[in-house]
């Protein structure tokens, strides 16, 4: 992939974030099948770079709600900003991604 350390980057942002006050699960779907086994950074890192289309999906651990999806897409000459293809469009979202692309 061409891009793939800004794309690592970005999204490794996008997980800090959502995971620095440690009340967030966050899972990596793909086909309703669920790639990450564990909560590691590195886990799910992994989880979404195996495939080409995937879904992140933000959880609250303690009740369980969903608090937004992110899709994404990767393509040899994707740039970081073209990854995520489409997600919940809700203020938790907006704000992980705006603070991850601002990073770049």
């Amino acid at each position: 992939m061409l891009h793939e350390k800004k794309c690592r980057a970005l999204i490794r942002s996008i997980l800090r974030d959502a995971k620095s006050g440690e009340s967030v699960y966050v899972y990596v779907d793909d086909m309703g099948d669920i790639l990450n086994e564990t909560q590691k950074e590195s886990d799910i890192l992994r989880a979404i770079f195996s495939c080409d289309e995937s879904r992140i999906k933000f959880v609250y651990k303690y009740t369980q709600a969903t608090l937004g999806t992110l899709s994404i897409v990767l393509d040899y000459d994707s740039t970081p900003c073209e990854i995520i293809n489409d997600f919940s469009l809700n203020e938790y979202t907006q704000n992980l991604i705006l603070r991850a692309e601002s990073k770049l």
